[in-house]
């Protein structure tokens, strides 16, 4: 068994949470309307209202129409641009992780953890490589005791108006993205300090089918159809 740490090309940042959204709504808002309030001269005269007072009197008349579509914009770009983010995250750290290794990976799968870093779960012929976080583990056949999967399940709240829908959709989200670092294939071995070693899949067909594609692998190992070293090596 033989641990060590990978640095992927940048890390995956989490998409802002809807309070921080808010609050960056709200702050630009305040900005624009203060500037074009200065520019305007609208406090300028005698007896005018300060401008700082005016910029927030006509952010909070601004923010009824900005925030109503503000709210429902954040699911959308939410769930646009979650999915390619991380493509191009898996691609990048697909395309580099072998090269650090160096190694050829006969199966190999990639995602990202919650911390935003690379996981990777691989068999190159000769030892199975798994990582989470950017800690792998090169694991020879005498390191592993017995492996398996569990995948959540999905959560998807329906029913209300508008806002409720908006409101269920913002739940779903963030429940079914935790729920999906907690779902994936875990291997346990021969490691008093880490006798679990964790590859998160997420949720979904997808997910399943690599869980059980994983289990034939091993499966295959186990049963002497696919070679791997007892021992492993770098």
């Amino acid at each position: 068994m033989i641990k060590g740490q990978y640095k992927p090309p940048y890390v995956l940042k989490t998409p802002l949470s809807f309070p921080k959204y808010v609050l960056f709504v709200l702050s630009t808002t305040f900005i624009i309307v203060l500037f074009l309030t200065a520019q305007s001269g609208f406090s300028s005269g005698r007896g005018d209202p300060p401008l700082l007072f005016s910029a927030a009197f006509f952010t909070f008349l601004a923010m009824f129409p900005v925030g109503f579509f503000s709210f429902i914009a954040y699911p959308v770009i939410l769930l646009r641009m979650a999915p390619s983010r991380t493509r191009a995250f898996i691609e990048a750290v697909k395309g580099d992780f072998p090269s650090f290794m160096k190694r050829t990976f006969t199966y190999s799968d990639y995602n990202f953890s919650e911390t935003g870093n690379a996981s990777c779960l691989a068999y190159d012929g000769k030892n199975i490589i798994i990582m989470n976080d950017g800690k792998y583990v090169i694991l020879g056949w005498n390191d592993i005791r017995k492996w398996g999967w569990e995948l959540a399940g999905m959560q998807e709240t329906t029913g209300g108006g508008i806002g409720s829908s908006l409101a269920n959709k913002f739940s779903d989200i963030s429940a079914n993205a935790k729920a999906g670092q907690k779902s994936g294939f875990t291997i346990s071995v021969t490691d008093i300090n880490q006798p679990t070693l964790f590859f998160p899949t997420g949720l979904g067909d997808k997910a399943k089918k690599t869980c059980e594609k994983w289990m034939e692998i091993f499966n295959q190992i186990n049963e002497g159809k696919l070679p791997i070293e007892k021992v492993a090596t770098k």
